[in-house]
C-alpha cells in the first residue's frame, strides 16, 4: 500500500511545528525559572505545553520538565509532588 505523497508532506509539516513548539515552550519555561516565576498558574501553563508536545522532544522536554519540577519544590512542594505523580 503506497501512501499519498500530500499525506506524507503533511505528516512532515505536522511533525516539524510540534517539534518547533515543543523547543519555545522549553525555553518559555527556562526562561520562567531563570526569572525566579513563581505564579503557579503561569509555570503550570507553560509546562503543560511542554508536555502536550512531549512526544517530539528526545529527552530535552523530559529534561526541561524535571527540572521545573525540581524548581517547583523550591517554593510549593506540595505542587511539585502532585506534578511529579501525574507524569
Amino acid at each position: 500500500m503506497k501512501l499519498d505523497s500530500n499525506f506524507i508532506a503533511f505528516c512532515k509539516q505536522s511533525i516539524a511545528l510540534e517539534q518547533r513548539m515543543a523547543k519555545q515552550a522549553g525555553k518559555r519555561l527556562n526562561e520562567a525559572m531563570r526569572n525566579n516565576i513563581q505564579d503557579i498558574n503561569v509555570l503550570d501553563r507553560i509546562a503543560d505545553q511542554l508536555l502536550d508536545t512531549m512526544s517530539g522532544l528526545s529527552g530535552a522536554g523530559e529534561r526541561t520538565y524535571m527540572k521545573y519540577i525540581k524548581y517547583l519544590g523550591t517554593f510549593n512542594p506540595q505542587a511539585a509532588k502532585e506534578n511529579k505523580r501525574c507524569l
